[in-house]
């Protein structure tokens, strides 16, 4: 029995875009003057290496504020450390990184053996989706009552 190889079909003019699932990789783009990395796909060796690169390349031009956005992303906590020293690195010249799209989940396990810089990284991009998500300040009433009735 042969075995069947299955490519990904070439869209025609006729087929949709593809808007669920973005292509795979690395991607750079500006919002104005601010740059975006966006990650997308399994982020494997060499993925973290072609981020590495690019934020590198952004940093030798002087960018201050950059934003990688992992919402498409999976595997994403084997960028810790890159973004760590990112952050620092920005940091240290009056600059910051903010990152959108972090799975909570996934970097869980990571965390357990993560220096404490990686560690805060995670919390402050968690922190500020709560703090930019309207339903996150919508937190239910609760009330504590004293009880007074103790028997003995």
């Amino acid at each position: 029995m042969a075995q069947g190889v299955h490519e990904p079909s070439t869209p025609t003019s006729g087929d949709p875009p593809p808007d669920r699932h973005p292509q795979p990789g690395v991607e750079l783009s500006y919002t104005g003057d601010r740059p975006t990395v966006t990650v997308t796909g399994q982020v494997d060796r060499a993925k973290t290496g072609e981020v590495s690169g690019t934020v590198r390349g952004l940093l030798a031009v002087g960018v201050s504020e950059l934003v990688v956005d992992l919402t498409h992303a999976w595997d994403s906590a084997a960028l810790l450390t890159v973004l760590a020293r990112t952050r620092a690195e920005l940091a240290d010249h009056g600059g910051s990184l903010r990152l959108v799209g972090v799975a909570l989940p996934e970097f869980l396990a990571a965390l357990n053996a993560a220096p404490l810089d990686e560690v805060f990284l995670v919390y402050d991009a968690v922190r500020r989706r709560a703090d930019d998500d309207p339903h996150a300040r919508e937190r239910p009433t609760t009330s504590v009552q004293r009880r007074t009735d103790w028997s003995t």
